[in-house]
């Protein structure tokens, strides 16, 4: 049987939900969405979800803090460049870690950060001339188009680190005040040593993340302390705080730690991340928060793989890196990305090929045929609108369809075998639909299940537009995206020469460029 498509297939039915948009003004979040309520009509299902616990190695029966409430938080990009598809692999994990917990019944407030201060931002902004935060609120927009587009529904609060330095800096006081940090040469590290617990996510043998400098290797009381506020230097430029430490900047570790306890509380039920995150990010999100707290920062700590390009992970120095724009050019191309993402179990490492890709779009087509002929069936007046007992038996296909897909989704979120049971499902309707043994009634429960299936998957009933561009257009050539999307960077970088040019290449294939308020559309040539 092939298996390897239909994994699309979800929306809740609609008399479940109710959804309800608010504007969250939260001080200090940047709700560029707004938070979206997914809430059953009933309280939280009894369940039996199980999650892997990267903490502890091994899958755990999931029960929340708070009843029927999720406290959820989740690294976020750090608005430098363009999000690359393996941090997006990440992002859409978070996304169908929180559609699950929505159909189980929970409430989840998530929380998703954006790192806003960074090495990697001020050598940019100091290259290119520009103030940092040009830069981080343009990429931080190219952000939520691309998330939007990704159909990830949004989360709750969005913090800026910069819009917290006040709170990091508390942090930083009280850390020091119980030992655990010490003032070095005008910065300021944790020292694990005086946190016994350090270790959770490392061998027993501790070695230095990074390669420090030799400033810092003379400051530090161990090589294996981190920085916490880093004290200003002159390749800094004007990037900088003043605390009573002296001028400076954040350590990274510190802005989620910080922000986790400042939005969610010092207990949180979920953190989600990149394997590569575990150490040292999260290991010393864990040190800073139990040495303020006491507490048990986190109860599940989540963790998705990697993707690989050439059997090789995704990094600058390999010159591997994969932006979405550089594999998908149209609406139909993202839905086919995030099939790809979601037909793969979130801890195995994923290999990303075009072959992969071109497997993953023949089965969206082969879905969005399956569910033009439901969405058909339920209203064809040539078809019976009912067959008694083969509509018990279509009754009894989708109730034992659904009850295989949840047990399956609740053994550790296991995509691959959940949709190999709607792949068995379809299988069946199609032979049915080849005898004449498909009613109207039917049909509907058909498409019903598919709707709830996909408020899980967030494929099949795709409503998020494509904000690069008004275009929908699937018969444009790739080189023509890559350039539109080439052009709309060197305008954003003010390099109009470059900007006209990539227009005129355009116009080559046939195309021009119409630029409007809500962005860049193409338009077939027409020559005056």
């Amino acid at each position: 049987m092939y298996l390897d498509g239909f994994q699309l297939l979800a929306k809740l039915n609609s008399n479940q939900f109710v959804y309800s948009k608010k504007s969250f003004k939260h001080k200090n979040s940047y709700t560029r969405f707004g938070r979206l309520l997914i809430l059953r009509s009933c309280e939280c299902s009894s369940t039996s979800l199980v999650l892997f616990n990267s903490k502890t190695g091994k899958k755990e029966l999931f029960t929340s803090l708070r009843s029927n409430l999720v406290h959820f938080y989740s690294c976020g990009p750090t608005v430098y460049d363009f999000a690359h598809i393996g941090n997006f692999r990440a992002f859409i994990t978070y996304d169908l870690i929180k559609r699950w917990l929505f159909n189980l019944g929970y409430r989840v407030i998530h929380v998703l950060n954006i790192t806003d201060v960074d090495d990697k931002i001020i050598h940019r902004a100091f290259k290119e001339n520009r103030p940092a935060k040009e830069i981080t609120d343009f990429y931080t927009e190219q952000f939520f188009k691309d998330m939007q587009r990704l159909n990830c529904l949004p989360a709750d609060y969005y913090p800026r680190a910069t819009n917290h330095i006040a709170d990091m800096c508390t942090l930083i006081d009280k850390l020091v005040q119980k030992g655990f940090a010490y003032v070095s040469n005008g910065s300021v590290y944790f020292s694990v040593d005086k946190y016994q617990r350090y270790g959770i996510f490392t061998s027993s043998t501790l070695s230095v993340s990074q390669t420090p400098s030799e400033e810092e290797v003379m400051d530090k009381a161990n090589p294996n302390d981190f920085v916490l506020w880093k004290k200003y230097k002159e390749e800094d430029h004007n990037i900088f705080w003043d605390s009573k430490y002296g001028k400076g900047r954040p350590g990274w570790h510190l802005e989620c730690s910080c922000m986790a306890l400042h939005y969610l509380g010092s207990e949180i039920d979920i953190h989600a991340g990149g394997v590569d995150l575990m150490f040292p990010h999260h290991e010393n999100e864990i040190a800073q928060a139990e040495a303020v707290t006491g507490k048990t920062f986190v109860r599940y700590w989540i963790h998705n793989g990697f993707i690989q390009v050439n059997e090789e992970k995704m990094s600058k120095s390999l010159q591997n890196i994969k932006k979405l724009g550089d594999i998908a050019f149209t609406s139909f191309d993202i839905r086919a990305f995030r099939y790809l993402i979601v037909s793969s179990h979130y801890r195995a490492p994923l290999s990303f090929h075009q072959d992969a890709l071109r497997g993953a779009k023949n089965t969206v087509r082969r879905l969005d045929h399956f569910m033009n002929r439901i969405s058909m069936a339920c209203k064809d007046d040539s078809m019976p609108k009912y067959l008694e007992s083969e509509d018990k038996v279509c009754e009894n296909l989708v109730k034992d369809t659904w009850q295989r897909f949840q047990n399956e989704m609740n053994d550790d979120l296991n995509t691959p075998r959940a949709l190999a049971v709607l792949f068995e499902l379809i299988h069946k309707i199609e032979n049915r639909w080849k005898k004449g043994l498909l009613s109207q009634y039917a049909s509907k429960q058909i498409e019903n299940l598919m709707r709830r299936v996909d408020s899980v998957l967030g494929i099949i009933f795709y409503s998020s537009k494509d904000a690069t561009t008004t275009v929908q257009d699937t018969d444009i050539p790739q080189e023509v995206w890559t350039l539109l999307l080439q052009r709309n960077e060197a305008r954003h970088q003010k390099r109009f020469d470059i900007a006209d040019e990539l227009r005129e290449k355009i116009r080559y294939y046939g195309y021009q460029v119409v630029d409007t308020p809500q962005g860049s559309k193409l338009e077939p040539y027409q020559q005056v």
